[in-house]
């Protein structure tokens, strides 16, 4: 196929998730690094023997019509030791009503559990159950960047929530650990009505007899 600078380009980034989803949180696309050779290796078969340099130049230039090239993946040394850390999720922390003026150790917050997810928040507005099932991050686990982006993707295909963040933070004294901080920001205007609908997102949330639908603008 013919050669193209996106095709590396694609294959970096895939490389990087792959290293990426088996746990290594800082590794980044800036540690892969591509060697690309483009000079024919015969031409340097006999660099004192300048009939034999011609010759070979000879028979190349006819296979200039179709060349190759030899590419050669180099995964840098790091600079930071961590950065080839592999690390396993600790704890998951869920807040489904965050606001940008609050802070992960806010006094408002009431903490519950629900499975293997801690939640913190200051009304229990939305099922826990709808939250677990939504978030692919689980204690024990190693670190996925797929999860990671699954989590944000299930998280916003939800409708509730305006900002959907996912912040992952080192845990002091224990090397390969990870705590996980799920921030949920409700939509500043919401909307509460009735609807009968099955799909609705009342599924959400907690509590009342009818069908309720929550509607973020």
């Amino acid at each position: 196929a013919p050669f193209k600078v996106d095709i590396l380009s694609r294959e970096k980034q895939r490389l990087t998730n792959t290293i990426r989803n088996n746990g290594y949180f800082v590794f980044s696309n800036d540690n892969v690094q591509f060697v690309v050779d483009t000079v024919p290796k015969a031409i340097f078969s006999d660099l004192f023997d300048p009939f034999a340099s011609l010759e070979n130049s000879i028979d190349l230039s006819k296979e200039n019509a179709n060349p190759s090239l030899n590419i050669t993946v180099q995964i840098l040394n790091p600079t930071d030791s961590t950065r080839y850390q592999q690390y396993w999720l600790r704890r998951v922390y869920v807040y489904p009503d965050y606001t940008a003026y609050s802070t992960p150790t806010d006094s408002v917050f009431t903490e519950s559990r629900y499975q293997d997810i801690i939640i913190r928040s200051r009304r229990h507005n939305i099922k826990p159950s709808v939250l677990r099932g939504a978030i692919r991050m689980y204690p024990g686990q190693k670190y996925s960047q797929a999860n990671y982006d699954y989590t944000i993707q299930r998280l916003n295909a939800l409708g509730v929530w305006k900002f959907v963040n996912i912040e992952m933070d080192t845990v002091q004294g224990v090397p390969d650990s990870l705590d996980c901080y799920i921030f949920l920001t409700p939509a500043r205007k919401q909307e509460l009505g009735a609807n009968l609908e099955a799909t609705s997102s009342s599924d959400y949330i907690v509590g009342g007899a009818l069908n309720l639908t929550y509607r973020n603008k």
